[in-house]
């Protein structure tokens, strides 16, 4: 199912240069608006898509290598942002892997920060970490487009939407076309800077979370979609987000330690000393003390709702809904009508549980993101669920 071609802008002011492209765009702040063509902007044809994903994820998630397959796919947006921190860049995170487009001045720098997470993910989750690299134009050339949106999330935070069809086309390619790929040549690890992933499974306080991919054939349909959604599960997005910020509780001193042990380049480290001095006082901070929290914690802690990353639009509409039992009905019931009228495609998966992967350069609105996913493989079985439906 190709993605219907759509209007939309192509930014075209001279004063600034092709790397302040994503900067510059206009934002919006209804989720709504992910459906609205003006909200999208044609990315600069020498600009470079960056894919990595989990070769055999499934076979990781089944193996209950779910939360560490979660781990790397934030960790490349992590390792990238950290890496490029004087420009602001689309990125999109995918459960097992994660997308970007950057201009080509910073290709080397991202492909280096990359490497790293590669070698790490082999050699301190077992994992295999594929890296492709794309340029827009080659997309171009086979008739699809890319778009991208920006979407403010919380104040000063902004998620890249993306349309046209060419990042689905480009994880394609990245999957079957080894040309694209590419393999680090050293041995340096990852440090995992500003990562952690500390908090519990966050259980459903509705019914059920729902992991939910759909892919429509015409652009317009996606408004429809939305709509229904809206009716089903009302506007309140702070009723659907998983993240409830009363329910938010941090896994034990030692689960921590097992976890992160693997974030750092040695063990026995003056880094990983100060990581788990970090882990016990949070620890201490936000279960013990939790109910008397500094103003600035409190303040980051109850924020963390608006600044979670839970619903997307990637050439699809992907999200991680708390609904009840009966919404889940409802929306599975549209989904499956739209289907057969062959509108659209689409695949879910449902968990008790949602996974947060926090993504903190400092506590203050902007400065933090909370990438969610379904517990027992989330977006990864959601989209083998479409892909054996749809053959």
């Amino acid at each position: 199912m190709k993605p219907d071609k759509i209007k939309t802008n192509t930014y075209a002011h001279s004063s600034i240069s092709d790397e302040t492209f994503y900067e510059n765009i206009k934002s919006f702040k209804d989720f709504d608006g992910s459906s609205n063509e003006i909200n999208y902007f044609d990315v600069p044809s020498d600009w470079i898509i960056i894919m990595t994903d989990i070769k055999n994820s499934t076979e990781a998630i089944l193996k209950g290598q779910y939360k560490d397959v979660n781990i790397i796919g934030a960790a490349c947006i992590a390792a990238v942002e950290n890496s490029i921190k004087d420009r602001l860049i689309p990125s999109s995170f995918g459960g097992d892997g994660a997308s970007f487009i950057i201009p080509p001045t910073k290709l080397e720098q991202v492909k280096i920060a990359l490497g790293k997470v590669q070698n790490s993910s082999h050699q301190k989750f077992k994992l295999e970490l594929r890296i492709s690299i794309i340029p827009v134009k080659n997309i171009i050339q086979q008739g699809y487009s890319i778009k991208v949106a920006k979407f403010e999330l919380a104040p000063n935070k902004f998620i890249a939407k993306f349309s046209g069809g060419g990042l689905s086309y480009a994880e394609k390619l990245m999957k079957k076309d080894s040309q694209y790929q590419i393999i680090t040549q050293n041995e340096e690890l990852c440090s995992f800077d500003n990562l952690s992933c500390r908090w519990k499974p966050i259980k459903n306080k509705n019914g059920t979370i729902l992991t939910l991919i759909a892919v429509a054939n015409q652009f317009e349909v996606y408004e429809k979609i939305i709509q229904k959604f809206n009716d089903i599960l009302g506007k309140d997005a702070s009723k659907i987000n998983p993240i409830k910020n009363n329910q938010l509780e941090y896994k034990n001193i030692k689960q921590m330690l097992n976890e992160e042990y693997r974030f750092e380049q040695k063990t026995f480290s003056l880094k990983m000393l100060l990581r788990t001095l970090e882990i016990v006082f949070c620890y201490l901070v936000f279960n013990i003390g939790r109910n008397y929290l500094p103003k600035k914690l409190k303040d980051y802690k109850n924020s963390m709702m608006s600044h979670s990353d839970f619903r997307k639009f990637e050439d699809g509409i992907k999200m991680v809904v708390d609904c009840s039992i009966e919404e889940k009905e409802k929306i599975l019931e549209e989904l499956e009508l739209l289907s057969q009228k062959n509108e659209i495609k689409y695949g879910v998966h449902e968990s008790e549980n949602a996974l947060m992967t926090c993504f903190v350069t400092k506590i203050s609105d902007g400065g933090h993101i909370h990438f969610i996913d379904g517990d027992n493989g989330g977006y990864a079985l959601a989209a083998k669920q479409m892909k054996k439906k749809f053959v």
